[in-house]
């Protein structure tokens, strides 16, 4: 099926809603493009920190390497491309730069990982996990718009300094923040 004919067939679910709640502006208004005429409300999940809250960075030890952390279930779609050329050519190049996914990669996507990996988490060990990575930038290789992520929400929430792409709703979400690019 088409994603014209997905939307099509799934466009009962907003146009015969009473309200419909986006997760982040971005979304809200992606919804009003594929469906003119709604009017989705952008309300944040519950919880959600503040936008604003200052990281703050660790220094980096001289001769130590940065330390980049990807968080969350690694696949195509959320930059497995983009962190594995830039983990090989590290490598390769003899960069003082580590990359570490913490979470695990798609199983069904074959390849060597020039990176190392935590493997599967609960949502409540992110916290934990990300304090004891000692990690000095947080990166979100991400090639679609997510709605929300709530990965950048552990970010946030620890004060740790993040790279996030022009997408989706992680521009709204980290914009004015200090040691984030």
């Amino acid at each position: 099926m088409s994603i014209e004919d997905w939307r099509r067939k799934q466009a009962w679910l907003v146009t015969e809603a009473d309200r419909v709640i986006a997760p982040s502006v971005d979304a809200a208004l992606r919804l009003q493009r594929y469906f003119p005429g709604l009017s989705p409300v952008a309300a944040y999940h519950p919880g959600t920190p503040a936008p604003l809250l200052g990281p703050a960075p660790q220094r980096l030890p001289a001769g130590q390497p940065l330390r980049i952390a990807v968080l969350g279930a690694m696949a195509w779609h959320k930059g497995l491309a983009n962190l594995r050329a830039c983990a090989e050519k590290a490598r390769r190049e003899r960069l003082p730069l580590e990359f570490t996914v913490i979470g695990y990669v798609d199983p069904h996507i074959p390849g060597k990982q020039p990176y190392r990996s935590s493997g599967r988490y609960q949502n409540g060990h992110l916290p934990g996990l990300l304090r004891t990575s000692e990690s000095h930038l947080i990166w979100f290789p991400a090639q679609w718009p997510e709605t929300f992520s709530f990965t950048l929400s552990a970010c946030i929430r620890l004060g740790l300094p993040a790279v996030v792409p022009d997408l989706g709703a992680f521009v709204e979400r980290v914009a004015g923040r200090p040691w984030t690019w």
